[in-house]
């Protein structure tokens, strides 16, 4: 009997072992596509920039070409998004039994709290792959839509020149107003700004007025003040030296009588 419970448990050991190994290697697996997948945001947005920042603006107008052109690398980022998307679900959900297998053979295995701070370790690890996969599917899916969308858009325009000029002459005109919008908003913030600052300084002002009213009721309090102080001050002094010439007489006839 103690031979079959040991057979069992090394069964439960090594199939725990390797419960392990798979998870780990599951779980490196997603995070390289987790990786790859933040990285095709980075290049559709170099693409993006270096389109807008150079080809888009050279000339006046672009030709059914060059939208062909354009689309290529967005088809491609989606069509990559889309293939990732689904490598990473699967490979979570491939990875989500591997830890339910985990769970179900730590059942079969003595209370050991490494073994259960393993797979806790495990779950959570996949939890946050899960968040991060959800986030990253979610934002990328949505900038590409808009980025569909909106090339959609102008290759419509595209496709008549002088419609294409409109649109880039409203473009440039709504840009301009834009700019125009936004200088009047900053002019009105320095305006009140050096509104507020104004009244500030005129309530400094006023505080400022009173306190020299207040100073000069004082100053002219003072020489009645100062005339009496003067006058006891004359009276210490008076008494003062009266006082150091009688001490002055004594010391006189002191010396006389001792010699």
């Amino acid at each position: 009997m103690a031979m079959d419970n040991s057979d069992n448990n090394n069964s439960s050991i090594k199939q725990w072992e390797e419960l392990r190994r798979l998870a780990r290697q599951y779980e490196t697996d997603i995070d390289t596509k987790l990786v790859s997948l933040s990285k095709l945001m980075s290049l559709r947005n170099e693409r993006k920039y270096s389109s807008t920042g150079g080809k888009k603006f050279q000339n006046n107008h672009r030709n059914k070409q060059d939208d062909d052109d354009d689309d290529e690398p967005l088809i491609s980022s989606k069509e990559n998004f889309d293939h990732l998307t689904f490598e990473i679900d699967s490979l979570i959900n491939t990875l989500q039994d591997v830890n339910n297998k985990m769970d179900q053979c730590i059942q079969q295995l003595p209370n050991n709290n490494s073994i259960l701070y393993t797979l806790q370790r495990h779950q959570d690890i996949l939890n946050d792959y899960r968040k991060e996969f959800y986030k990253l599917r979610t934002n990328i899916g949505e900038q590409l839509n808009r980025d569909l969308l909106l090339q959609n858009s102008m290759r419509k325009d595209y496709n008549n020149d002088y419609g294409q000029q409109n649109r880039k002459a409203d473009f440039l005109l709504l840009k301009e107003t834009d700019h125009i919008r936004n200088s009047e908003i900053m002019i009105d913030d320095q305006i009140n700004i050096a509104i507020r600052t104004r009244d500030t300084l005129r309530q400094q002002r006023s505080t400022m007025k009173a306190i020299q009213t207040q100073l000069t009721t004082l100053a002219n309090k003072f020489p009645m003040i100062n005339n009496v102080m003067h006058r006891i001050g004359m009276k210490k002094r008076k008494d003062s030296i009266i006082l150091a010439i009688v001490i002055g007489i004594c010391f006189f006839l002191l010396l006389l009588w001792i010699f």
